[in-house]
């Protein structure tokens, strides 16, 4: 994982939750969460440090700290109802990010990729719907059986997007049988 592009989500979002687990502590955003294998055990004054926020800085910054029991998402490498997402590489841009859509055995979520920028450097990686106790539909990342991060999905649904996209659709569906009435000539 590249921890500096984890630090570039923090310090863009300047929402920063560290939560403990056991041996391994996760930090968030509160959109995505990454693990802090292999790190020194932190607390709010060493993660600014290790961030390279200045003392001065820290007030633009809302930092929580929690013990993972308190959180409604599963943070073990293994959870037996997981699904494998396929990923169909088609993205969108919409309002200043880049999002994935997924289909999940919910229907479709979408997935903001500057989350997946930090395992850039892993071999493979797949993404798997989670669902938490009420329902609510995630994404574990994970690289064979090792949870590498969690990351929620964007909700960019109203009614203009849904418009774009019918509208998309049927115009592709146009150009597609014009194409394959010319190719049949």
């Amino acid at each position: 994982m590249k921890i500096k592009q984890v630090e570039s989500i923090l310090k863009c979002t300047k929402y920063i939750t560290l939560y403990d687990a056991g041996k391994c502590q996760w930090v968030s955003d509160g959109v995505a969460s990454y693990p802090l294998y292999n790190m020194p055990w932190l607390d709010e004054e060493s993660l600014f440090t290790m961030l390279d926020v200045p003392k001065d800085s820290r007030s633009k910054y809302i930092f929580r700290h929690f013990d993972l029991e308190n959180v409604p998402l599963n943070f073990v490498d293994i959870v037996s109802d997981e699904k494998v997402l396929e990923r169909n590489m088609m993205t969108l841009n919409i309002t200043g990010r880049t999002i994935e859509p997924l289909k999940t055995s919910k229907g479709i979520v979408f997935l903001d990729v500057k989350y997946l920028k930090p395992f850039a450097d892993e071999q493979s990686v797949e993404l798997c719907e989670r669902s938490t106790e009420d329902g609510a539909t995630y994404i574990a990342v994970k690289s064979g059986l090792l949870l590498l991060g969690i990351i929620m999905p964007f909700d960019p649904l109203n009614n203009t997007f849904v418009e774009l996209l019918t509208e998309l659709t049927n115009l592709s569906v146009c150009q597609w049988e014009l194409k394959i009435g010319k190719d049949t000539r």
